[in-house]
């Protein structure tokens, strides 16, 4: 059981599945991908780098898939903070994002 620190500041606590930050980290589409670094060179995106990434936020995420109670959209999203604003919405491989919700749901 996945344990959220945000909970009660999430405002779509009632339309999400939490899971692993590592396991939705892993659903990245910039994931071994090259990715130009601010001010810096360019590099193949690796697992690390995403969750060092996320993790400069704060030391305490909760990744979520969020789905729709009418339709099969869905999209997922990473949590930093209590404020409404304070959540990252990367981009991710939805056939994976999938295969994630249904692991978790």
């Amino acid at each position: 059981m996945i344990k959220p620190h945000w909970d009660a500041h999430n405002p779509w606590r009632d339309s999400l599945v939490y899971v692993p930050v590592e396991e939705l980290a892993k659903c990245s589409i910039a994931l071994n991908q090259k990715v130009q670094l601010p001010n810096g060179p360019v590099v193949i995106w690796s697992l690390d780098h995403i969750l060092t990434r996320w993790y400069e936020f704060s030391e305490y995420l909760d990744a979520y898939i969020l789905t729709g109670s009418r339709t099969n959209m869905f999209s997922a999203g990473v949590r930093y903070g209590m404020e409404p604003a304070e959540y990252l919405s990367p981009a991710f491989n939805l056939a994976e994002i999938y295969k994630l919700k249904e692991k978790y749901k």
